[in-house]
């Protein structure tokens, strides 16, 4: 885990000409006289500590009403806690539905025959986001496809995968794997990790099992009232395939199984004596497994014999980030008295299932 302090408050106790220094046990005080800068990158702004205390008290007086926030006490820790707005809510739970209606199991044909055909293709894919792709969401888009004639046998397969967070793409998985028969034969297969390319092979018949890690992240401002906060974002994980080709006489055959484990996180921290930040838990944005089997011959009498299948098994955006900002009380500094506030960034149980894309079978009489 990246421990990185990406952000800092600098304070400077500046009080009138006939006030003293205050210092408790040896530690500054912040009283209401005192001035604080707060500092984050380029901005940068001065108050009192009378004017962080007010303008918290009516952050606090806003996110009630606007997000249905709530003070929760916990033994003697007192939080303020700030959801997700309602319609983030909406939209989260409107994409699981629209999802499990159309993650449908296709049922099997076995040894169907079409006559008078010159070429047949059967293929199979789908392509999805999920999430808010301002905060963290998944994507993902994949295909296989095969084609077949009396000259031509051919399989295209992909899987692009990743997610977004703080509306930066970042690209997980790009696997391409693309066969064929005939004059010349080939078998291309390229697989990008995190955008750059480990794997490039153009042969008629190989065998290749890969998997690689990674990480890529964006930094976003937060306000948690007054007080600047920046986090950052970052997907990170490990992407690869399972890859088996081969370029027969008489067609093709080809098993391969892309892959990405991907998860969510975010760091903020810092430990000064009157404000903590941080941020606490994680996400799977996209774990998803695509076994691809596919083989296409070409039989005696000029009878294409085409079998596909592709299953899916994907689990995305299970989890929770929260940031959280904890502010010592004005006045009651040297009780060492805190107060948390915590903004949840993104919550959901995500989308979690294993189906049957395509099982299918047919022969068609090539005419």
């Amino acid at each position: 885990m990246r421990n990185l302090v990406i952000f800092f408050l600098l304070f400077a106790l500046s009080v009138p000409s006939f006030a003293q220094d205050v210092f408790v046990n040896g530690e500054p005080v912040l009283t209401p006289e005192t001035k604080v800068v707060l500092k984050d990158g380029d901005y940068e702004r001065e108050v009192t500590g009378e004017e962080l205390w007010s303008e918290l008290t009516q952050y606090e007086e806003e996110v009630k009403v606007t997000h249905d926030a709530q003070e929760v006490r916990n033994g003697e820790e007192e939080e303020f806690v700030v959801p997700m707005s309602l319609k983030t809510q909406e939209d989260l739970q409107a994409q699981k539905e629209n999802f499990d209606k159309t993650a449908l199991d296709y049922v099997g044909i076995e040894n169907e025959v079409f006559a008078a055909a010159k070429e047949y293709r059967m293929d199979v894919g789908y392509n999805r986001v999920w999430g808010k792709t301002n905060r963290f969401a998944a994507y993902i888009d994949a295909k296989a496809e095969i084609f077949g004639d009396a000259e031509t046998r051919k399989f295209h397969s992909h899987l692009y995968g990743g997610g977004y967070v703080f509306s930066n793409q970042v690209k997980v998985l790009e696997f391409n794997a693309d066969i064929s028969n005939g004059e010349k034969a080939t078998a291309n297969t390229s697989l990008k990790i995190f955008g750059k390319t480990k794997f490039s092979a153009s042969t008629p018949t190989y065998s290749k099992k890969i998997f690689f890690t990674g990480e890529k992240g964006k930094k976003v401002r937060f306000f948690v009232g007054p007080v600047p906060v920046s986090v950052y974002g970052s997907i990170g994980g490990s992407a690869g395939m399972d890859a088996k080709l081969s370029v027969l006489p008489t067609g093709l055959r080809a098993s391969v199984t892309p892959g990405l484990t991907t998860f969510g996180r975010a760091d903020a921290a810092v430990d000064l004596w009157f404000v903590r930040a941080g941020v606490a838990g994680s996400l799977d944005i996209l774990i998803d497994h695509l076994p691809i089997v596919a083989d296409v011959q070409l039989m005696p009498g000029l009878v294409l014999d085409m079998s596909l299948q592709a299953k899916n098994q994907l689990k995305s955006l299970s989890g929770k980030v929260d940031l959280f900002v904890q502010v010592r009380k004005v006045l009651k500094f040297w009780k060492k008295e805190w107060k948390k506030y915590s903004v949840t960034l993104f919550k959901w149980n995500g989308i979690k299932k294993d189906w049957v894309l395509l099982d299918k079978e047919v022969k068609i009489a090539l005419k």
